[in-house]
């Protein structure tokens, strides 16, 4: 019995073809709703924010592509002082650098099996030797601001992972570059 391949082939490709399809936010898989381990911050829980009374923006480019400076003072909270900007100036896409200093922050690592972060907590003073993240704008137009930054201790070892909380000492200068809304386009 002679069997063509052809009709299955097909069948699969274009099966393959529509489960490789983007999902609608709505249709995409979401965290079960299970407790989060104890010393773990839930994927997507608000960010811890305190105030920043010596949060001052500089502007320098107005329009797509204009870049802020944002400096902190000593006791600023991180969090805070990019959740403010972010509030005040929206962007669908941002990129993050800056260095600085804390007294102390809460870091985190991805938990994939927890699916939850991991959180870890620096109880020192510590020059920051890199800041990275993103800012974006969710479909109901919440701010959200991704950072992460590289801790250097005294004896020079680093720890670095997602910041979840952080306060500045003695200063932080952060260079947002507001990207605009981007477009998609093909790749061959």
């Amino acid at each position: 019995m002679r069997v063509s391949f052809l009709p299955a082939l097909a069948l699969v490709l274009i099966a393959g073809s529509a489960l490789a399809q983007p999902q609608p936010p709505s249709a995409q898989p979401q965290p079960p709703a299970q407790p989060v381990p104890r010393g773990y911050t839930a994927f997507g829980a608000p960010p811890r924010t305190g105030p920043s009374p010596g949060l001052s923006v500089k502007e320098f480019a107005p329009g797509a592509r204009r870049t802020y400076k944002i400096s902190f003072k000593a006791g600023d909270d991180i969090m805070g002082g990019m959740m403010r900007l972010a509030a005040a100036h929206p962007m669908q896409q941002a990129q993050l650098s800056g260095v600085g200093g804390v007294r102390g922050a809460v870091l985190a690592w991805y938990d994939p099996r927890a699916r939850a972060f991991k959180q870890i907590a620096v109880n020192e003073k510590c020059e920051i030797s890199g800041v990275t993240g993103t800012i974006t704008t969710d479909a109901q137009g919440k701010p959200n601001v991704h950072l992460h930054l590289v801790l250097t201790r005294e004896d020079g070892s680093t720890v670095s992972g997602h910041l979840l909380a952080g306060t500045v000492d003695p200063v932080l200068e952060v260079f947002v570059t507001d990207l605009g809304a981007g477009k998609d386009i093909p790749i061959p």
